[in-house]
């Protein structure tokens, strides 16, 4: 995950999982879908920011309660 600072304007969040974790769009897409749910609680970050996640492998077999601590370890410390 990178973090980067913006000017002005409310936090965005970018998702990336690329064809190495899935070859099914199907199957990205959930994955893609659990981690826009789980940042939708940290929309209230203090400092607008700019952040990208980048998922690896094995994150397709998460579930959505080990999707939201994984990110919830990594963005509280932002």
């Amino acid at each position: 995950m990178k973090a980067y600072e913006r000017k002005e304007g409310d936090t965005k969040f970018g998702v990336i999982v690329s064809k190495k974790i899935s070859k099914k769009a199907v199957e990205r897409n959930i994955l893609k879908r659990k981690i826009y749910e789980s940042l939708r609680s940290f929309l209230y970050l203090s400092e607008p920011l700019d952040i990208i996640v980048l998922a690896l492998a094995g994150s397709e077999k998460l579930t959505q309660e080990e999707v939201d601590g994984e990110l919830g370890q990594i963005l509280k410390t932002l």
